[in-house]
């Protein structure tokens, strides 16, 4: 509360308007105050004083706190309003507790005003900050999963425990040979090119233990039956206290075939032909080259 507070007072009394902001200021308040009567006027201020508070009598000659309540709680939910009344009957007071108000403080308890109006602030803060936070985490769980659905590379989250596949994208659907819904749920051991990664394997206790495990080159015949080359890099991860292994498997079948020519056509030629690395090292030569 480092700026000034805005009150809005919905009060048809200036006597009783001074002695609210009187009390506002003995508690350390700093605050720009305006008192208000009819409705009208109310619902004027509430978009032009744009107040940080509302201070409310549940009685006045041409409106009614109520009513009032329900109009704030329509256009500024995240103000604290606050009835601050004669007496009022239990029933009453819980339905306005019900409705939206923040506290009620009486008339011949005045002195109770300042912390209560402290306290209904900075948990409206506290509250603004939880909304914002939880709007941030929406957006970065938005931008994740859209990343996570659209990614070329499978990825499948696998729970350390169980075993269990708990998330797959649509790419990881595609390699396997399984429907996404097929998918989910299913024991890793049932993936083809999973099946070395279940609780009782030595890829399991690599994973377990060195936390991220590389696999190139791993071939498997996929659920559909078509033939498929992966490479997969498999990292453990704890989320929410839950530990997880996340895999991300990249399709290189295609990558595989394409070698697999080039080596036949190396090995077949009549010419003598020869691999070498960028630094003119012999990687492979055929046997034309070695005659």
């Amino acid at each position: 509360m480092s700026e000034s507070l805005r009150v809005l007072m919905l009060e048809d009394r200036a006597a009783d308007a001074e002695l609210n902001e009187h009390q506002l200021r003995k508690a350390g308040l700093e605050c720009a105050t305006l008192r208000v009567e009819t409705e009208k006027d109310f619902r004027t201020q509430l978009l032009e004083f744009r107040p940080g508070v509302i201070l409310a009598d549940c009685n006045l000659p041409s409106w009614d706190g109520a009513s009032a309540l329900a109009v704030a709680r329509a256009q500024c939910p995240e103000v604290p309003f606050i009835f601050v009344t004669g007496t009022v009957g239990e029933k009453i007071a819980v339905e306005l507790l019900l409705g939206g108000a923040w506290d009620f403080v009486a008339k011949d308890r005045i002195q109770r005003l300042g912390g209560a109006v402290m306290r209904a602030v900075q948990d409206a803060e506290r509250r603004q900050a939880l909304a914002v936070a939880a709007q941030r985490l929406q957006e970065s769980e938005s931008r994740y999963r859209g990343l996570f659905e659209s990614a070329h590379d499978g990825i499948l989250v696998i729970d350390v425990e169980t075993g269990i596949v708990v998330e797959a994208n649509p790419a990881a659907a595609t390699i396997s040979g399984y429907s996404l819904q097929e998918l989910l749920g299913k024991s890793a051991s049932d993936v083809a090119f999973l099946n070395s990664s279940t609780p009782d394997s030595a890829y399991y206790t690599k994973v377990r233990d060195a936390h991220i495990v590389r696999h190139g080159h791993v071939s498997a015949t996929a659920a559909d039956g078509h033939h498929v080359s992966v490479d997969i890099t498999s990292v453990r991860r704890t989320v929410s206290g839950r530990d997880l292994i996340v895999c991300t498997i990249r399709d290189v079948t295609e990558v595989m075939r394409l070698a697999e020519e080039a080596r036949s056509v190396l090995q077949t030629a009549t010419d003598g032909l020869v691999i070498l690395d960028r630094k003119g090292r012999f990687l492979e030569a055929n046997p034309a080259y070695c005659e």
